[in-house]
């Protein structure tokens, strides 16, 4: 995945599709200034909610948002915004984020096609953990931000969170099989 450098990022296979409705909320970000030329020199102007996309194109707009300095913050925000604003038919403001987190797979099956897509696996550890594991095409930085965005999203207001990369595990951009992320918190106070 490292080429002079720099991070390259490839599909696991050519034939990858994402649905339209998670590119547009790539716009959401924070950072969207920072690469919103990028994304309508690709075509992902006037991006559709129902329509498919080449994976490649999405792998094109990364790795050229890869090259740029601000590249680790762009991938965080674009994976915040995916994770508080792609619309789940199945997924409600009344699940839990445990809920959320174990069936983060489903979810990414029905939004990505293709022949090796790569998945996600979500686990409860105790109350208030859980863990998010990723085997995907994507930058670890943005999956990092979709588990940050799903928990800004789904824990109760007020609510603290940390999201951590797990330290015992090898991330897959530096030769892992898949990233793991932990996330932790304590509810708001009640009066």
């Amino acid at each position: 995945m490292q080429r002079g450098g720099m991070a390259t990022y490839t599909l696991f296979h050519p034939d990858q599709e994402l649905i339209g409705a998670v590119l547009i909320t790539y716009r959401a970000s924070i950072n969207f200034e920072n690469y919103s030329d990028l994304y309508e020199r690709l075509g992902l102007g006037s991006v559709e909610v129902d329509k498919w996309y080449s994976g490649q194109v999405v792998i094109d707009l990364i790795n050229t948002i890869a090259e740029r300095t601000s590249a680790m913050m762009d991938f965080v925000s674009i994976g915040t915004a995916m994770g508080m604003y792609t619309p789940a038919s199945e997924v409600s403001s009344y699940l839990d984020f445990g809920t959320v987190v174990t069936s983060l797979d489903s979810g990414y099956q029905a939004m990505t096609r293709g022949t090796d897509v790569g998945w996600f696996r979500g686990g409860v550890i105790a109350p208030q953990h859980v863990k998010v594991d990723y085997r995907v095409p994507w930058p670890d930085d943005l999956e990092y931000g979709f588990v940050y965005g799903l928990a800004k999203r789904f824990l109760p207001p007020l609510t603290k969170f940390t999201a951590v990369y797990d330290p015992a595990v090898l991330r897959r951009e530096l030769g892992g099989e898949y990233t793991s992320v932990h996330v932790r918190w304590t509810l708001p106070d009640t009066p």
